[in-house]
């Protein structure tokens, strides 16, 4: 609620409508009614008035101070001291709001999406957590990410838009841009379609900026970047497919467990390093993902109970 306009409601000094919409919010619940009883109690008090009349309360050297002359100045300091103490509760009250979390968890072989209260688009992966709050009364953005997102973020250069993940922060003022970070895992990629982001450590240094068409990874534990020929590969997931553009088939087999909810055993170690590019629809199945890149490194693989798959 408007301070102005409920300290105007308070002393009588709005429209038919506006009257309207103050009652309405105070109806809203047993908090805004105890806010404005609070503030009602406080204009009372500078509407103090004594029924005492007498002529003289003081009389000394320089002249006559009577007492309606000391009423009206007791009156003028009170309301002084109410004035300062409804703006100092009101910006206190403001101050004191603590923003509230709300967290969107999408489960395994699912996806969802959503528009923030700033109008930046999400798309949130399988298996993935997307932690906000709405950003309104804060100077930044800030939203928490564990598992994979696609973000169309909303232009403020004014509010610069967060994005905390479990390894680093990802700093951007309007763009569009891919992050994948679970924390179970020990793959992190951050692909940009176009703008530019910052890639901060957790104490707020920059690490790296990466331009259109780049992707930032985990490489033994290093922070690295490179082009990417097929930007596209990164985020086909939004419309149901599962892509990779140079992938290890360890990379491949964590990606697939996530989309199809299934738990994936390889007893042939070899084929782990092998990489990959392609593309596949979700609704092809994992049977047919497997079978195609079978041909490949010629490897077996048997469906078990439980969800369980096991490569041989």
């Amino acid at each position: 609620m408007n301070a102005d306009l409920l300290h105007r409601y308070v002393a009588g000094d709005v429209s038919e409508q506006e009257a309207l919409e103050v009652a309405a919010w105070i109806a809203e619940s047993n908090k805004n009614e105890h806010e404005y009883k609070v503030l009602r109690s406080l204009y009372d008090i500078t509407l103090w008035r004594t029924e005492e009349d007498g002529r003289f309360l003081q009389k000394g050297k320089y002249g006559i101070l009577s007492k309606p002359l000391i009423i009206r100045l007791c009156r003028i300091a009170a309301i002084i001291l109410v004035v300062f103490s409804l703006t100092y509760w009101w910006t206190q009250r403001k101050i004191n709001v603590v923003p509230v979390i709300q967290m969107v968890h999408t489960p395994k072989g699912q996806r969802t999406e959503m528009v923030l209260s700033d109008g930046t688009k999400v798309w949130i992966n399988s298996n993935s957590t997307l932690k906000y709050s709405d950003f309104t009364s804060q100077d930044r953005r800030v939203v928490e990410l564990d598992g994979e997102g696609y973000f169309i973020v909303t232009k403020n250069p004014t509010k610069p838009f967060i994005v905390k993940t479990t390894r680093y922060d990802i700093k951007v003022l309007g763009t569009e841009f891919n992050v994948t970070a679970y924390s179970s895992e020990r793959d992190w990629h951050a692909s940009l379609v176009n703008g530019k982001i910052d890639i901060n450590a957790k104490d707020g240094s920059n690490l790296m900026v990466l331009e259109p068409n780049t992707e930032a990874y985990v490489e033994n534990g290093n922070l690295m970047k490179r082009s990417m020929s097929t930007i596209e590969s990164a985020f086909k997931w939004r419309k149901g497919q599962i892509s990779f553009e140079n992938r290890s088939m360890a990379e491949i087999i964590r990606k697939l467990e996530t989309c199809y909810d299934v738990k994936i055993i390889v007893h042939n170690k070899s084929i782990l390093q092998s990489r990959y590019t392609g593309t596949f629809a979700v609704h092809d199945g994992i049977s047919h993902i497997l079978n195609v890149l079978s041909t490949y490194d010629k490897f077996t693989y048997v469906l078990e109970k439980d969800n369980k798959i096991i490569i041989y």
